[in-house]
C-alpha cells in the first residue's frame, strides 16, 4: 500500500521556485550527507535568471547573496534545463523523498531521507530494494 504525495518542482503552473544550496557533502560507504537551506524566490526573477543566469549577481534574495558572499563566483552559468519529480513515501518510521529528474541528457532517480542514523535507514533500505528486485548503486 502506497501513501505517497505527489510533488512537482519546477513546474510552471505551480508558480512557486525554490532555491536549493546543499553545503558539507560528504559521501562514506556509499551514503551520502549533507546540509540544505531552501527559500523561495519570486517566480519573475528566477524566469529572469533562468533566461540570464548573470542576473543572480544582482538578486536581492537573502540565500543568493549568502552565496555569493560565501563562494565568490567569477560567473554564472546555466547547466540546461531539467524537470524533477518529487513522490514522497512513509516507509516504517522514515519519510521518503523519491525525486525523478528528466535531464536532455537521460534521468535519474535518488532517494533523500533524513535521519539522524543515515546507515541503519541504508541497510534497510538495500534489503527493501534487493528485496523487490529493484536495481541502485549507492552515491559515488
Amino acid at each position: 500500500e502506497n501513501d505517497g504525495q505527489q510533488k512537482r518542482r519546477g513546474k510552471e503552473e505551480e508558480e512557486k521556485c525554490i532555491i536549493t544550496l546543499k553545503e558539507a557533502r560528504d559521501i562514506s560507504c556509499g551514503i551520502s550527507t549533507n546540509s540544505e537551506t531552501e527559500e523561495e524566490i519570486e517566480t519573475a526573477e528566477a524566469r529572469e535568471i533562468v533566461r540570464t543566469p548573470s542576473l543572480l549577481s544582482s538578486s536581492t534574495n537573502e540565500l543568493v547573496q549568502y552565496m555569493i558572499a560565501t563562494y565568490k563566483p567569477s560567473e554564472f552559468v546555466s547547466l540546461g534545463d531539467f524537470r524533477n519529480i518529487r513522490s514522497v513515501f512513509y516507509w516504517e518510521d522514515y519519510t521518503l523523498e523519491l525525486d525523478e529528474t528528466t535531464f536532455d541528457f537521460g534521468k535519474t532517480w535518488e532517494i533523500e531521507v533524513e535521519s539522524v542514523e543515515p546507515d541503519i535507514v541504508a541497510e534497510k533500505l538495500d534489503i527493501f530494494l534487493n528485496n523487490h528486485n529493484i536495481s541502485y548503486h549507492h552515491s559515488q
